[in-house]
């Protein structure tokens, strides 16, 4: 969406936001409050509620935006100095690491990419893969890489330290049957209102269900090292949300430890 656009839309929401929130007032009776008695989504509630859901939106499709741009240029300047940024490289290596832990996920042996993860990542992993996993066997199947987002980059002075974050666009049927019985525990797909546990199971063990998740990587003995995997990206929290004291304080840890904290990606 066109920057101008998006913009425009802010504007228009909020003066729409104002109007509604002058007429609610009037419907609802100056006795009563957005949360009062008064409430009710046949007035202008509903409207007000998805106003303020574009809003949101809206703000956070800038901020993505701004961020996806950032990424594209750090990566130009980085690949002037260091020709080991170039970005079909770097996605080959993605797709490489995404298909190598979901079949280590599946198998539940975290042995199976080890090679590819950071030391620490490795044990956070696979202590997540026991806690999850123990009597139950984690089905994926279906898996398709639908698309590649590079979000952030980070270079470092030589190889050692440098770090990257992609969104990974993906599709699969995902679901867990517990290892004794092979019946059925849990998907990934909700069950629907009024859906029958039978039409539910069906679904989840047949319909590949879309999703986003985020890689981060850092470099290592010259080698892209998996050192994070994040479900969200909260770029109103982590960017507009992170305080200047925080900020301080995690470039201050930085510089007195060896480890990297992988937030750092996301206050720029």
């Amino acid at each position: 969406m066109n920057k101008k656009i998006i913009f425009s839309l802010i504007i228009i929401s909020l003066f729409f936001t104002l109007y509604l929130w002058v007429d609610a007032r009037a419907w609802w009776g100056w006795g009563g409050g957005w949360w009062g008695s008064g409430w009710s989504w046949d007035g202008p509630g509903w409207a007000i509620t998805m106003v303020i859901m574009g809003l949101y939106y809206a703000i956070y499709e800038i901020r993505r935006r701004k961020m996806i741009s950032k990424a594209k240029k750090d990566l130009e300047d980085a690949l002037k100095e260091d020709s080991s940024w170039d970005i079909n490289s770097l996605e080959e290596e993605v797709k490489k690491i995404f298909f190598t832990y979901q079949e280590a996920w599946t198998k539940k042996d975290m042995n199976i990419i080890a090679p590819h993860m950071t030391k620490k990542y490795f044990k956070k992993a696979s202590r997540i893969l026991k806690t999850q996993l123990t009597g139950k066997v984690n089905i994926l199947e279906n898996i398709n890489l639908n698309k590649l987002t590079l979000m952030s980059v980070r270079d470092n002075p030589g190889r050692d330290g440098d770090m990257f974050a992609m969104e990974i666009s993906a599709s699969m049927i995902d679901y867990t049957i517990d290892e004794t019985n092979h019946r059925f525990t849990w998907s990934t797909s909700s069950r629907r209102k009024n859906e029958s546990q039978n039409s539910y199971e069906s679904r989840a063990m047949n319909e590949a269900e879309a999703f986003k998740e985020y890689y981060i990587f850092i470099r290592h003995n010259g080698k892209w090292l998996l050192n994070n995997i994040k479900p969200k990206f909260s770029i109103i929290w982590d960017i507009i949300g992170l305080s200047e004291s925080n900020l301080r304080k995690i470039l201050k840890q930085e510089e007195s430890n060896n480890e990297v904290n992988d937030d750092m990606l996301y206050t720029d």
